[in-house]
């Protein structure tokens, strides 16, 4: 339980740490940032990590183009579409989130198309379909594990070096820092629970700690005015989530 717990947090702290990084070099990172996680990924092929490579590339050759706030904020998605389609979701559940996720991501698309919100239209709909991508993989990855088995090969790890010798070490700590996150999210539904950790779904946990983590961390360094407009989609989306997922429990 201690260890899973710290996993947790240390899996968190990953995803603050990425968040900064962001902040810091203002979302123009070298795409090499992106090529050492999907290399290190593609060493043990599979469907899900093919789609998780293919989410990272899509991420990668936008994030420059959005602004950093808006990238971030893409991420509460998942949790959305976690909620939508699980098990015990209803078709009225299904169709309420699935709407509200329409309406908010058309206004963000009407905001660039106006020049309300930076960044451009292409670069948000790839950014959704990289998340789309990532909760796919996600449903994916238990039924690749049992195929596929999951081995990774380390030294994908050092073409690091190179972002290092460029003097591009903020890049460098967010390449590091996704290849440490997606391995431990990734070992969290392998760990066998022990008594008493039986109540707690960590990968679930997981889902909606890392976006909104990572957004708030951004947010709180940051002019609240000038991302307002974003702010305010990313809580309204947030909180559709939650109240759908509270009333599918309470139905349970």
């Amino acid at each position: 339980m201690l260890l899973t717990t710290l996993q947790f947090f240390v899996t968190a702290g990953l995803s603050i740490i990425c968040a900064r990084a962001l902040q810091v070099s203002g979302g123009d990172l070298p795409m090499l940032t992106f090529i050492i996680p999907i290399v290190w990924l593609m060493t043990s092929v599979s469907k899900s990590n093919v789609l998780l490579a293919t989410a990272l590339l899509f991420y990668g050759l936008t994030v420059s183009v959005q602004p950093v706030e808006l990238s971030i904020s893409t991420w509460i998605l998942f949790p959305l579409l976690l909620v939508a389609f699980c098990k015990r979701s209803t078709w009225v559940a299904r169709s309420w989130l699935i709407i509200t996720m329409l309406i908010m991501e058309s206004a963000v698309l009407y905001c660039q198309w106006t020049g309300t919100i930076s960044g451009a239209m292409y670069a948000t709909l790839m950014q959704i379909a990289a998340v789309t991508m990532v909760w796919l993989s996600s449903r994916q990855a238990k039924h690749d594990k049992a195929t596929y088995g999951d081995s990774r090969h380390w030294w994908a790890l050092a073409f690091g070096g190179i972002l290092l010798t460029q003097g591009e070490g903020v890049a460098l700590l967010v390449a590091l820092s996704l290849v440490a996150m997606i391995h431990s999210v990734s070992t969290f539904p392998s760990r066998k629970q022990q008594p008493g950790e039986s109540k707690i779904k960590w990968s679930t946990l997981l889902s909606w700690t890392l976006p909104t983590v990572a957004f708030s961390t951004f947010i709180s360094a940051q002019d609240i005015a000038s991302s307002s407009l974003i702010l305010l989609i990313w809580m309204v989306t947030l909180a559709a989530a939650w109240i759908c997922d509270y009333i599918l429990r309470l139905s349970d």
